[in-house]
């Protein structure tokens, strides 16, 4: 039994964080929670035993315990959680591009990996983890806003990653290059950024955009796959499913039917808009 309750930040701090929440589960027979690729960044201060996290698509014996406060950087395969049998947490995701104001570590550093951050040379957000694990979840969300508003200082260029991941997904059906010289800046330029702002290259944030938004339009259940695979971006069916098992280790459909629902909540966190068109 799992019971999530979901906090909307301070309204200035809206257009950067999606959620705060609070977790607190029990799975006795400790379900597998598999989360897919995305560019979401979160801060995850557990209260209990972590459990483990699985590597290379769920592969037997490639695991590591998770650190009781981590950051989750930007993923580009799944990653499959085992949990403790009793997991309590709070934790702060981040919108598209946003997490760069916040956190010292540059973001292409966090790319696939869940960083111990009491490793991290950041003693205010180690403060901010002691604080949190000994405080109730009005007291957490307003040490959240207090501290995420802090930092708000030293934000430029705000909504620039957010609106190059947006613009990305959005022209799949156009293809990389016509996405190049519609943003104005020169190739190498736009890949310095996408890293900087998002941790990954355009061209690994317009895989994860397309996957997503497979996701999202298979869960409304209106639109077949070959559909989907279209308005997507894919060339066809087949170029979706070969994605799909390269960046999460099962068909679509395979992946949908055994999502676990605790980690389904968490998946919607970060929707991806609809391409212009398709490619072909």
């Amino acid at each position: 039994m799992a019971a999530i309750t979901f906090r909307s930040p301070a309204p200035h701090l809206q257009p950067f964080v999606s959620t705060y929440w609070h977790l607190e589960a029990d799975l006795p027979d400790r379900t597998i929670q598999s989360y897919i690729p995305g560019i979401t960044v979160a801060w995850i201060f557990n209260l209990d035993d972590a459990g483990l996290i699985r590597h290379a698509n769920g592969s037997p014996g490639a695991s590591d315990d998770l650190p009781a406060c981590f950051v989750k950087g930007p993923t580009t395969v799944a990653s499959h959680v085992e949990p403790a049998a009793t997991t309590r947490n709070y934790g702060i995701a981040f919108k598209a591009g946003a997490a760069s104001l916040f956190t010292a570590v540059p973001l292409g550093e966090l790319r696939d990996r869940m960083l111990d951050l009491f490793a991290l040379d950041d003693r205010d957000l180690a403060l901010l983890a002691r604080l949190v694990q000994s405080s109730g979840f009005d007291d957490v969300t307003r040490l959240f806003d207090r501290f995420l508003s802090s930092r708000l200082s030293d934000a430029t260029d705000i909504h620039l990653g957010r609106m190059l991941y947006h613009g990305l997904c959005r022209s799949a059906g156009s293809g990389q290059s016509r996405f190049v010289l519609s943003s104005g800046y020169s190739e190498r330029h736009l890949r310095r950024l996408f890293q900087d702002k998002l941790g990954t290259s355009p061209k690994t944030a317009a895989r994860i955009g397309r996957l997503r938004y497979t996701l999202d339009a298979m869960q409304r259940g209106v639109q077949p796959l070959s559909q989907i695979a279209s308005s997507a971006g894919y060339f066809d069916q087949a170029h979706l499913n070969r994605e799909f098992k390269a960046m999460i280790g099962a068909s679509p459909i395979v992946f949908q039917s055994n999502l676990a629902p605790l980690a389904r909540r968490f998946n919607e966190f970060e929707a991806s808009p609809k391409p212009d068109r398709a490619s072909r």
